[in-house]
């Protein structure tokens, strides 16, 4: 697979770019909802170590994610019809390219903190991962905006499920929320994903260094993985490899790109 991915058609736009009479309901949704993915990469071997599978919406012959759309997307009432959806996508691409993909590939998926109550999707979860097998790892990325909610003893029941099937625990866009720490203090986490508002550069250096240093140690000691989101330019990939940080994701290295495209670069 080639290092560097071209960019691909994809638009996220803002709040109020999309008119009110394009905002689907659940029918509309599902049926103009698609995979997108965006890869994750090990700046030193430029290989792609996985993807990050996200929700896109066909809406007048464009891909887009809108703000409005998001809150849509993690509505309870609308979220795991969504969730499963978007499983059913994702175990077929890995139903036709298990053989291309390598070793310890990992596929990820945002769920809502909410949503590890709902059986019926830890059950979805847990035949997906029966389908990848054991060289295709299945991650579920807990949003951190959704982690102030209380964690109560199903979820961290659920959690552990999940760790027991073999289904890895990321937190997404770490930084952003203080209760994130409560997450990990209480359920086995495997990746955190740094929030690009740690990851950015100011004045030639990373602007949260000393913090970023300290989590470096802290994810040592917890055997944790840390993934940088955001990274955009070589100087900020440089800066993050010689803080110790390898794993990257961000426009840097691709944009989000379609199922299709996707199985494109890995013949």
């Amino acid at each position: 697979m080639k290092a560097y991915i071209d960019k691909y058609p994809d638009r996220e736009y803002g709040d109020g770019d999309v008119n009110a009479e394009l905002f689907p309901g659940i029918t509309e949704g599902l049926r103009s909802l698609t995979l997108f993915f965006q890869p994750i990469f090990n700046s030193t071997s430029h290989r792609v170590i996985g993807v990050e599978a996200l929700a896109r919406f066909l809406i007048n012959d464009e891909y887009i994610l809108t703000g409005e759309l998001i809150r849509h997307l993690e509505e309870p009432e609308f979220a795991s019809i969504y969730s499963m959806a978007l499983i059913s996508r994702l175990q077929g691409f890995i139903i036709q390219q298990r053989n291309k993909l390598d070793s310890g590939f990992t596929f990820s998926l945002n769920l809502c903190l909410f949503q590890l109550c709902d059986r019926t999707l830890i059950q979805r979860l847990v035949q997906l991962k029966k389908v990848a097998g054991n060289n295709i790892h299945i991650q579920v990325e807990i949003v951190e905006r959704h982690i102030h909610q209380e964690i109560g003893d199903d979820v961290i029941e659920a959690s552990h499920f999940l760790n027991q099937q073999g289904i890895k625990i990321s937190l997404d866009d770490f930084g952003v929320e203080s209760s994130a720490f409560d997450y990990l203090n209480l359920v086995e986490v495997d990746t955190i994903k740094l929030d690009k508002s740690l990851t950015r550069c100011r004045e030639q250096t990373l602007y949260y260094k000393k913090i970023l240093q300290g989590l470096l140690a802290a994810s040592r000691a917890m055997n944790v993985i840390l993934i940088a989101e955001g990274v955009e330019s070589e100087y900020q990939k440089q800066q993050l490899e010689r803080l110790g940080i390898y794993l990257h994701q961000g426009f840097y290295y691709s944009r989000p790109v379609s199922m299709t495209a996707f199985a494109d670069m890995l013949h």
